[in-house]
């Protein structure tokens, strides 16, 4: 009964199996996809919808498509309109409909601003995770085809499609015989502008019209991006033709009236001070004028009601003004009205760089796992706790914080407009200059620093501040920045307390220092790769003098031990020799007598020694005999060349 069991925990005659469900094929697919592009992720808290009563039209019209598809028909619909055009609202409502109906495989919602969600390097994976949750007979297909090829989740679209998806549909399709009728069919991907640069996308969809037409499942696409010319053209090819359909959102002015009459019949229902707002507001000519100046564009009418409608503005008096702004860019371009109202909101915000810097954060792409909050915000512009969030705020009908704290951006339109200098002027967001100020920001120590707080600090912004360094300049004040803070934390070594037996604090304060050490290191490899030989070799050079230092530091710190000094080796000679695989704890032998109390106490009290491990050093062998000495190097060479014999 207990042969190969897992988690069996026997008490008092009762027998708990706590059972291991989930298989290594599962667990390597389960790591690679993005959460967060779902339709129902929390992630996306609070998505896009359709107003009641509007886009009744197209959203009859895709979903008759769907349920009254013909095999012979074409599997792939484009939706595609313009920025603003109500896409994202059209498709989040088809995905949840069909997901209640037990039509949709699979979801994905790109976005430009998410790390995970702006390239195709997660899409395969998470639809073959929710196909294997929307169709279970799909799942051990899928597991195996993983557990055969480790490596398939690296390889190109089609391999992965061809892999995780359509071969275990097809193989799961001939298992179940005509059971399969009553599957879904549906796999919807939302903003398909926003996956990568253009020839990614273009890969994309060709690897998919190829591979779903090989299906003999009968699978659906549903896809929606704005008309860039590279799409049309894709989409226009000859290989397409009698495959894909198309429908484009043109401006439902109708149905942008609806919502505008609806919206501000809710304000003046339920605004705090509504009895202020006359029985015949807003007028005709008000809701005519909003009309026009919508240009057919959902995002207009909706940044206006979020505009007017907070508990401390006069929802009237706010009308009065958006009705006065005039663009500023021309009646040339379609967004000319909303880029009028985008510069008027951000008009109230305090004339200096913390707003831009703010702004800048907020839609910077950076993994969503980040701590993209305005606690984090603060932290990393060394601001007065509160600041960030007193300038969300301001902007309120342009930028939300979650129901988790974590900020994001209402609509992709604003960021469009951030990024566009000719549209938001002195508000335009240049990422590579705010990643250098990011970064300098983070090399920046005072003296006042201590090496826990500087840990703190570190381990808060960590995943952002490897994002800044992909991006930031290499200026001389980041350099100068970047040497000052290797010579304040070599200056904290010099002065620490040397760690002793018995003095946990000391200890503490020792293993802060070398993670602080392995994080800057860091940072500055991720830059270095991108950076003028010439004017990082003084900084690269500074940079091995002080790992020297921290390693020697080490040294003398566990010299009093035999089984670290030994653990210390390994792990530098594992490194120089570029292993990979076991850890160092794994090479360990237990007939070498570095297992017992005193080496899990040693280990308890402090690691820090295994973080050396990732520091990056140069001439590495002669450097590790210097350091260890002759003994603690011939030994640890020992149990390195018999494990790389065995």
């Amino acid at each position: 009964m207990l042969d190969n069991s897992q988690n069996v925990l026997v008490t008092g005659g009762t027998l708990t199996h706590v059972e291991q469900r989930g298989t290594p094929g599962f667990t390597q697919l389960r790591a690679a996809i993005a959460d967060g592009a779902m339709h129902d992720s929390g992630e996306r808290f609070d998505p896009p919808k359709c107003y009641p009563g509007t886009r009744e039209l197209i959203l009859k019209q895709l979903l008759d498509w769907i349920i009254a598809h013909d095999p012979g028909e074409a599997f792939m619909h484009w939706v595609q309109g313009t920025a603003g055009g109500g896409k994202s609202a059209i498709l989040q409502e088809i995905a949840e409909m069909c997901a209640k109906q037990k039509r949709l495989i699979a979801s994905f919602f790109f976005s430009r601003t998410a790390a995970l969600r702006n390239d195709e390097k997660r899409l395969i994976a998470t639809i073959a995770y929710q196909l294997a949750q929307s169709i279970p007979a799909t799942r051990p297909y899928i597991e195996k085809a993983i557990e055969n090829d480790p490596a398939v989740l690296s390889k190109s679209l089609e391999s992965q499609l061809l892999s995780l998806v359509i071969t275990p549909l097809d193989q799961a399709h001939s298992a179940v015989g005509e059971e399969c009728a009553d599957w879904p069919r549906l796999i919807l991907l939302d903003g398909l502008d926003e996956c990568g640069e253009g020839p990614v996308q273009q890969r994309l969809l060709n690897s998919l019209v190829t591979c779903v037409a090989e299906c003999k499942f009968s699978l659906l696409l549903l896809v929606s991006s704005r008309p860039e010319i590279h799409l049309v053209t894709t989409f226009r090819q000859a290989s397409f033709e009698g495959k894909v359909v198309g429908t484009e959102l043109d401006g439902n002015y109708q149905d942008i009236r609806r919502f505008l009459e609806g919206t501000f019949k809710n304000v003046k229902e339920t605004h705090p001070l509504r009895k202020y707002l006359p029985p015949d507001w807003p007028s005709a000519a008000a809701m005519n004028s909003l009309i026009l100046k919508s240009s057919g564009h959902f995002i207009y009418a909706a940044t206006v009601v979020r505009y007017i409608s907070p508990p401390d503005s006069h929802p009237a008096q706010c009308l009065d003004i958006v009705l006065q702004i005039q663009p500023l860019t021309g009646h040339g371009s379609p967004f000319a009205e909303l880029d009028a109202l985008y510069l008027h909101i951000l008009s109230s915000l305090p004339d200096d760089e913390t707003p831009l810097h703010i702004l800048a954060l907020a839609v910077f792409p950076i993994n969503w796992y980040s701590e993209r909050t305005p606690r984090c915000f603060d932290s990393q512009l060394r601001l007065r706790k509160g600041v960030s969030e007193q300038i969300i705020l301001k902007l309120a009908s342009l930028i939300k914080i979650g129901y988790n704290s974590k900020v994001y951006v209402v609509h992709a339109s604003f960021t469009d407009f951030l990024f566009d200098k000719s549209r938001s002027q002195k508000f335009y967001i240049d990422l590579d200059r705010h990643a250098t100020y990011f970064m300098r920001m983070s090399f920046q120590l005072s003296s006042g620093d201590t090496i826990e707080a500087v840990w703190k600090r570190v381990r808060l912004n960590s995943s952002d501040v490897a994002a800044y360094c992909l991006r930031a300049l290499p200026t001389e004040e980041l350099f100068e920045d970047i040497l000052s803070c290797f010579k304040f934390l070599a200056a904290l070594q010099e002065n620490m307390q040397k760690p002793e037996s018995g003095n946990p604090s000391a200890l503490a304060s020792n293993s802060c220092l070398v993670r602080v050490v392995e994080k800057y290191l860091l940072y500055f490899s991720i830059f270095e790769d991108h950076c003028s030989p010439n004017l990082s070799a003084d900084i690269r050079e500074r940079c091995q003098e002080y790992v020297q230092q921290v390693i020697k530091f080490q040294v003398e710190l566990y010299r009093s031990s035999d089984m670290l000094v030994t653990l210390l080796a390994l792990s530098l000679l594992k490194k120089w020799l570029g292993m990979k695989g076991p850890g160092v704890q794994e090479l360990i032998s237990p007939d070498l007598e570095l297992e017992g109390p005193d080496y899990k106490t040693a280990i308890q009290i402090d690691n820090s020694s295994l973080h050396v491990s990732g520091l990056p050093t140069s001439d590495a062998l002669p450097f590790i005999q210097n350091a260890l000495g002759g003994r603690d190097f011939a030994r640890a060479a020992k149990v390195m060349t018999l494990s790389l014999v065995q």
